[in-house]
């Protein structure tokens, strides 16, 4: 390994979709990675700068967005969305081997996981307890380690890492089921003509009529397209939030700017979270 290499963190342990994803985004831009057990410590080591960067997942096209990784987002003002990587995702079944469907009395995964094959699971599998564990590697090797009749749902790395078999391939309720994820730092990315861009903003609303009606006008004003509107609770009291925009275009860039600008103004606080190059 270089020294010069910088360091990611993901999710881990190893053989998560988190780690998978990692292992994408190593391919082109060669890093050292290092698992992490929860995405709190997780962000905080890119926030302290004990790791360089760090990838997360912010949104499924089943499940929709990771409410934590938002707040996290949210909680810690020196992070910065540097890029983004699409994964498509398919799930197994995975079991020690020799045992059969029939025999499962339980299911572990991590919550998204099963909420992406819940009808899968209440067809094939209505007699098994379903129990949420911190992440889809962590249920694989749970289930490495024991003797009872239980399953998890995982990866295909999971399977090979954890000497595994698998019962079932593609348990996912819906085909297309892709994972977004974000490359966070605390540098920023600059604008390059070369790229097309996306812009994430935070923000919170004046107690007006209208409020929001009147900053997503904004946009529709200035053509600028967005790509994914999210609200989450402020935590401070009770009908308060806080509106997470991702939209076209690099913050550098006109009309971004100027639209940027008029927002200050209309609303309570805003933050702009990154610019950076639309994945694939």
């Amino acid at each position: 390994m270089r020294n010069d290499l910088k360091t990611m963190g993901y999710l881990g342990p190893a053989g998560t979709f988190s780690h998978c994803a990692a292992s994408i985004y190593k391919k082109k831009h060669p890093v050292h990675l290092k698992p992490s057990p929860a995405f709190t410590i997780l962000v905080d080591a890119v926030a302290k700068k004990e790791i360089d960067i760090a990838i997360v997942p912010v949104e499924n096209s089943i499940e929709g967005a990771v409410g934590i990784v938002l707040d996290l987002l949210s909680d810690h003002a020196t992070i910065n969305i540097i890029a983004e990587l699409l994964l498509p995702v398919t799930h197994r079944l995975l079991v020690s081997p020799g045992r059969s469907l029939k025999e499962i009395t339980r299911v572990i995964s991590h919550p998204q996981a099963i909420g992406q094959c819940r009808c899968w699971l209440t067809q094939h599998l209505p007699q098994a307890d379903i129990i949420e564990t911190a992440s889809t590697a962590l249920a694989a090797s749970t289930i490495a380690q024991s003797k009872e009749p239980w399953a998890a749902i995982g990866t295909a790395v999971s399977e090979n890492l954890y000497n595994l078999h698998c019962l079932a391939q593609n348990i996912n309720d819906y085909a297309n089921n892709t994972t977004r994820f974000l490359i966070i730092a605390t540098e920023t990315v600059p604008v390059c003509n070369n790229y097309a861009y996306k812009t994430s903003i935070e923000f919170t609303l004046l107690h007006q009529p209208g409020a929001l009606y009147k900053v997503l006008g904004e946009f529709s004003q200035r053509d600028i397209n967005l790509t994914r509107i999210e609200s989450r609770p402020t935590k401070t009291e009770l009908g308060r939030y806080r509106f997470f925009i991702d939209f076209t275009g690099h913050q550098d860039e006109q009309p971004v700017s100027k639209l940027l600008s008029i927002l200050k103004q209309q609303v309570r606080s805003l933050r702009v979270l990154g610019s950076y190059p639309a994945g694939d």
